[in-house]
């Protein structure tokens, strides 16, 4: 209908892609794309004993989502605090990844996220290695060629 003006959508867009010599904007999902990851992963927080202080559960799933830049196959992140002792709380991270075992970390500190803080690079590293393991296939081929030496007979160059 004319003289009827409908508000542009307030979508955020991205890379332009060439559809016939026009460029169109393509839209993003904002939730798709922050730190990697997708709509498929699932990031549980629990706390047994107590329960969490208000904008830690936040800040949990915040810090344990980044561990999806490491390895893009992560199914999903359990984060357990345990607050039976309340002068040391502990943490434990289980991260479930496609093909591969659940890697499991604990710590203990003062607070809820010191011990966040001092479980996730434990993670990080099973998670590094667990990436290594998966992708070194591809160098163990080169390892495996031998060599044939060629001898130069004099007689052959002669001729």
């Amino acid at each position: 209908m004319p003289g009827i003006a409908i508000p542009p959508a307030k979508i955020p867009l991205g890379l332009r892609k060439k559809d016939s010599g026009r460029c169109r904007p393509i839209p993003i999902d904002p939730a798709a794309t922050s730190y990697g990851t997708s709509l498929n992963m699932q990031v549980n927080v629990s706390a047994r004993h107590g329960s969490l202080q208000p904008g830690d559960q936040e800040l949990i799933e915040e810090k344990t989502i980044k561990l999806r830049r490491l390895y893009d196959r992560i199914n999903a992140i359990e984060v357990t605090i345990d607050l039976k002792q309340l002068d040391k709380p502990s943490v434990e991270i289980q991260v479930s990844a496609e093909h591969a075992d659940d890697m499991v970390a604990h710590a203990e500190a003062t607070t809820v996220i010191a011990a966040l803080d001092n479980a996730i690079p434990k993670v990080e590293q099973q998670l590094r290695k667990l990436k290594a393991r998966k992708t070194d296939h591809r160098t163990a081929a080169h390892k495996h060629i031998e060599l044939v030496e060629v001898d130069d007979d004099e007689s052959t160059l002669d001729e």
